[in-house]
């Protein structure tokens, strides 16, 4: 280890294979740190440092790490081999990151830093500083003033805290990310935008398929073209899909959905009670608390969470799947389906409140009602009674209390299993059960 100090001139210092300290001082330095891991301060002047010397003789070895401060003046650091920590400090500095991934702060004035292939992390500070990141991951923050950042290839994310930031991404380039503490827009080639910090902030999409997501205050969110997912986390949030196929995320009673008629088949994923607006067509409660979904005029999908669940279908033609937990299901007007697709078992019985022969459908999936052949169930496998009357009896209504059960094997030793309750007395057939 050696401390290798500069003087007030234009010193030219190398380090040695050791942990060396250097210190430039005064004037226009060059410094080499050479193997090892180095702190250099480049001082006052315009300085040059290098982390390591490019060279097979003086390089880092593996899981080095360098110190390296420019200080005062308009200084160009060089990483080098191992994993570097780069500090402009003050002055117009040029940082490279080197070979292995870097912190890199440019500090004060208008600072240009290059990252790596690697992963870097770059926070630009004051001015107005241009941020490249290169390969690999990176984590890029203009910090104060105008900032570009370019992220390059892997999936980056990107910091922006002033209105004259920009963000350059190409295509092919990862999936990147934009933290916003301002309104923002997608530029083109950034997927996902999240709204950070406080205050009601407006997030905007692209022309891609975007993930926007909200801060815990109340915020606006655009989609735009693309099949986008908005989440506007806590807050009264309005949630504006655009074309696509979108996917909103609720969680407050004071969340708006917008979405125009022919912008596609939309979800919504609540978890609280809710009710879709115009122009939804999918509904899916989450969490497990026991929850109400009400459908719309279209024809609609609602899907219960692992509570117990009240879905009504309301018009149009519905598909109502409770999932587990004893659901109670409305169909409302139109040509409704029952879908059961959830393991059975004394906890997850749903009743069906009005279902209609004449219309309606009850549907099976062949995973959990196994041996049943997919398509209309055959005559066979179907009886009216309290139970199975011969072997091939699989689904059985029974008439008087209006149980709908399964038996996989008809008179055999298994007992049938209760899934669902329907209105006593209905005129049930095979042609009112379809598999899956």
């Amino acid at each position: 280890m050696a401390v290798i100090p500069g003087g007030p001139g234009n010193d030219s210092l190398n380090g040695t294979s050791g942990d060396d300290t250097i210190t430039g001082l005064g004037g226009d330095d060059w410094i080499f740190g050479w193997e090892g891991s180095d702190r250099i301060y480049g001082g006052d002047g315009n300085d040059t440092l290098y982390a390591d010397y490019y060279d097979d003789t003086h390089r880092d070895s593996p899981g080095t790490i360098n110190w390296v401060y420019g200080e005062a003046g308009d200084d160009e650091i060089y990483g080098g081999s191992g994993a570097n920590i780069l500090d402009g400090g003050t002055g117009n500095d040029t940082i490279y990151g080197g070979s292995s991934g870097s912190t890199i702060y440019g500090r004060e004035g208008n600072d240009g830093i290059m990252g790596s292939d690697e992963v870097d992390h770059i926070y630009g500070g004051e001015g107005d500083d241009r941020l490249s990141g290169l390969g690999g991951n990176d984590y890029l923050d203009g910090g104060a003033g105008k900032d570009r950042m370019t992220g390059g290839e892997g999936d980056d994310i990107y910091i922006v805290s002033s209105t004259g930031d920009q963000t350059f991404e190409y295509a092919g380039e990862g999936i990147d990310t934009v933290r916003s503490y301002i309104n923002w827009t997608l530029a083109d080639e950034v997927e996902r935008l999240e709204l950070i910090g406080t205050g009601n902030l407006i997030g905007t999409g692209n022309r891609f398929a975007n993930t926007l997501i909200g801060n815990a205050d109340s915020n606006a969110l655009y989609g735009g073209a693309g099949h986008d997912f908005l989440d506007g986390k806590a807050g009264k949030d309005s949630m504006y899909g655009g074309t696509g196929n979108d996917i909103y995320v609720v969680s407050s009673t004071g969340d708006r959905i917008i979405e125009s008629a022919g912008e596609g088949a939309d979800t919504a994923r609540s978890h609280i009670d809710w009710t879709l607006g115009a122009n939804l067509e999918r509904l899916e409660l989450q969490g497990s608390a026991s929850l109400t979904g009400n459908g719309n005029t279209l024809n609609n999908t609602l899907v219960g969470n692992d509570g117990k669940n009240i879905l009504r279908g309301g018009a149009g033609n519905d598909t109502l799947n409770g999932g587990k937990g004893s659901d109670t299901l409305v169909g409302g007007a139109g040509n409704d389906t029952f879908l059961f697709n959830a393991p059975l078992g004394s906890t997850n019985i749903d009743k069906v409140n009005d279902y209609n022969v004449a219309q309606d459908t009850i549907q099976l999936e062949n995973g959990v009602f196994t041996g049943l052949a997919a398509g209309w169930l055959s005559a066979g496998a179907f009886h009216t009674g309290a139970g199975a009357h011969d072997a091939s009896d699989r689904i059985i209504y029974n008439q008087t209390t209006g149980d709908l059960l399964f038996d996989k094997d008809g008179l055999g030793g298994a007992a049938a299993i209760k899934f669902a309750t329907l209105t006593p007395g209905l005129a049930m057939t095979a042609g009112d059960l379809f598999v899956v």
